[in-house]
């Protein structure tokens, strides 16, 4: 005998035993069931054992245990109609099905795969509504008893499977050994071990979840307000019985027979009362308990009830009631207590809110970024913020005694505090730090009175962004109005020409200042394209839906046309064949594109050769634009798609350093990366990543192309 069948017999026989102690101990209709349900499996265990050392015996002991295993569905559905009344005709249903079954096992043996197969049927049909009917029951209790009967019907449904199993198995073995009979051992095992679980649990799991449910349900209890009387205590106590009990009435009274609440209709007295602390109604399916709530049974109040049909695991329901009503005194000791102290606690709370109130003001004002500080009548400084210590490079008690015009180089504004009009003035001025260095800073300042004393509140910011911005918007305006007037003077002339002289022009040349237009006017147009991209950039709008593209006649086209504006440039195209799809927008992806191969005809020079590749990875498609120009340096790799970056090698080629900025910005709003590089041997590497394209619905190749462009877009 393997080890899966000793445990699965030794669990069987543990649980047989548990049912039969407690049935000996109080005999009681619901007990003998469940000694039925469990005896009857390990009857079969039994039987196995003493016919392996009685063969004679072994055709009386196989119509033994065959008749236990078919009458395992009657037993448990008896135990469940004592709990809670099932319909008769399931009953008699079930008894049909015995019948049937126990008649088709006497067939002769030809016949005994039908016969088989409709056992099966009959036990999973039985066991698995037990099942189902154990997860109902469950549904109306809390804590253990609900974990112990969905363990119950987990292990109804294993013991089930186990059968069937070994049913189908024999039937398919056709006379052969029963290949499913491991299975269906480690089943009934499952099975064996679930039953333990659910009918002898251990000490540890009864104490933690009998604590988990007491806090839970008596949650209501330990925080109710301050202020509650006793009586509305004992009525949620009694309204939490009622219901975790699933009881018709609940009343708690006290030992002399005072009723301190109830919940449901209470009987009058003397009518249909308990007779011991669990007795079950001779005549009807009614049980009956009385619980002291404390263990002081001479002075304890009492919670009796009554519930409707036996209570499986009513023991655990009565422990956790044991708890809560320790912990509803406690409670009514508490606003005894709390009634006592209720004085002394609202004059703490008056001043625990005025220390609130003074933290909240301190929080706030040290919230603040901008510099604060206050200034006496004599212009010193009383007190100030941790930023006003930062902005000026001076620890903040080092501030405190410190003349406010000691701050400033060369101020303008009136520091007098003389009068508390009000009015707030302001003024920019430069803020002398610690260190020797200067800072701008804009002030507001107005004056308060406190205590009948004036004083005069200064907020300071660093202003140093204002220098910043208007050199970056000059340095936009001189590097624009240089780049958009080369173009323009260009067009200008060319025109001028061809409209006082072009009939004149031989056609070469006028061929040339048609040509040197178009030209300018395509450097116009792209850095037109370019500054429109930047202002939505900066405005953070979202400007394009990702669309398929597909990059073979996007790039096709583009280098058809680059090829012509760039007529002294070669230009190779090298697209992988079975190229995928890109998620991208095709209008803003040509930008892209363009700008590169315009960066490498300006840096790179007019005669360069300029490789242009388009390959596929894991879930993106790569696109690299490679020249044999002089290459970068650590630092333009670094920097070079910075916003009006220009390389110091570079400077004498025209641009304003706006469009590889916009060519970050695109691809990272198409939810793509985008690099530079020195190219292996000579010259320089710009290239990007864009994801493949995902139909609606498909699941994604690799990382999440989506998500990964809603994370880099600079753009919404």
């Amino acid at each position: 005998m393997d080890l899966i069948a000793i445990s699965l017999q030794l669990a069987f026989y543990v649980v047989t035993g548990v049912a039969a102690w407690r049935f000996f101990r109080r005999p009681g209709r619901v007990e003998l069931a469940l000694l039925a349900v469990f005896g009857s499996t390990a009857g079969i265990f039994a039987a196995g054992a003493v016919a392996g050392q009685l063969p004679d015996l072994q055709p009386l002991l196989s119509r033994l245990s065959v008749s236990l295993l078919l009458a395992q569905p009657l037993f448990i559905f008896w135990l469940i109609h004592l709990v809670k009344p099932q319909p008769r005709w399931l009953l008699g249903l079930l008894v049909v099905g015995f019948g049937i079954s126990m008649a088709g096992y006497l067939l002769p043996a030809e016949r005994i795969n039908a016969v088989t197969l409709f056992i099966a049927a009959y036990f999973a049909i039985g066991e698995g509504l037990a099942a189902l009917v154990f997860l109902r029951l469950a549904q109306e209790r809390f804590g253990l008893p609900r974990l112990r009967l969905r363990t119950a019907s987990v292990a109804t449904m294993f013991f089930a499977s186990a059968v069937v199993a070994a049913a189908l198995g024999a039937v398919a073995a056709n006379g052969q050994p029963n290949p499913a009979l491991p299975l269906a051992n480690l089943l009934a095992l499952g099975a064996g071990l679930a039953y333990l679980v659910a009918f002898l649990p251990p000490t540890w799991l009864h104490n933690v979840a009998q604590r988990a449910v007491a806090f839970d349900l008596g949650s209501r209890l330990l925080t109710a307000p301050a202020g509650t009387e006793p009586q509305l205590l004992w009525a949620t106590l009694a309204t939490t019985a009622r219901q975790l009990l699933r009881a018709g009435w609940v009343e708690i009274v006290t030992e002399g027979g005072e009723q301190l609440a109830a919940a449901g209709e209470v009987p009058p007295q003397g009518m249909d009362r308990p007779t011991g602390a669990l007795a079950t109604a001779p005549d009807e399916p009614l049980t009956h308990v009385d619980i002291p709530l404390v263990e002081a049974p001479s002075t304890a109040p009492h919670l009796l009830a009554q519930t409707a049909g036996r209570v499986l695991f009513l023991e655990e329901d009565i422990a956790v009631l044991k708890l809560l009503g320790t912990m509803t005194l406690r409670a009514v000791e508490r606003e005894e207590a709390m009634i006592r102290l209720a004085d002394a606690g609202r004059e703490l709370e008056a001043a625990a809110a005025v220390r609130a109130s003074e933290a909240r003001f301190r929080a706030l004002l040290e919230a603040v970024p901008s510099a604060v500080l206050a200034v006496d009548q004599a212009g010193a400084i009383v007190w100030s913020t941790g930023p006003t210590g930062q902005l000026l490079g001076t620890p903040v008690p080092e501030l405190s005694g410190r003349r406010l015009s000691d701050l400033f180089v060369d101020h303008g504004l009136d520091l007098n505090t003389s009068s508390s009009d009000g009015r707030v003035r302001r003024a920019e001025l430069i803020a002398q730090r610690a260190d020797g260095s200067t800072l701008p800073v804009d002030v507001a300042a107005t004056a308060f009175e406190l205590e009948s004393r004036t004083y005069e509140l200064f907020v300071l910011s660093d202003a140093s962004w204002r220098a910043t911005a208007n050199q970056l918007r000059d340095r936009f305006l001189g590097v624009l109005s240089h780049e958009l007037r080369t173009p323009i003077t260009s067009i200008y002339g060319g025109t001028q020409l061809l409209m006082s002289r072009g009939e004149r022009l031989d056609p070469d040349s006028r061929r040339e200042v048609l040509s040197s237009v178009a030209s300018e006017a395509e450097r116009l147009l792209r850095m037109t394209e370019n500054l429109v991209v930047l202002a939505r950039v900066e405005r953070g709008a979202q400007f394009f839906e990702f669309r398929p593209v597909a990059l073979r006649q996007l790039l096709s086209s583009l280098v058809a046309r680059e090829r012509q504006l760039w007529p002294g440039m070669t230009i190779e195209l090298d697209v992988e064949a079975g190229l995928p799809l890109v998620a991208a927008d095709e209008d803003y992806l040509g930008q892209v594109v363009r700008n590169l191969i315009s960066n490498a005809g300006k840096y790179a020079g007019h005669l360069a050769t300029v490789h242009l590749t388009a390959t596929a990875a894991e879930d993106e498609v790569l696109v690299r634009v490679i020249d044999d120009g002089p290459g970068l340096t650590e630092s333009d790799a670094h920097q070079i798609f910075d916003l009006y970056y220009r390389a110091a090698e570079t400077s004498a080629a025209p641009g304003a350093g706006i469009g590889l900025f916009i060519c970050r910005s695109l691809v990272e709003a198409m939810g793509g990366r985008i690099w530079a590089a020195n190219a292996d041997g000579a010259g320089a590497e710009f290239g990007f990543s864009l994801p493949q394209y995902v139909e609606p619905g498909e699941a994604p190749r690799g990382a999440d192309v989506r998500e990964r462009a809603a994370t880099n877009t600079l753009l919404g």
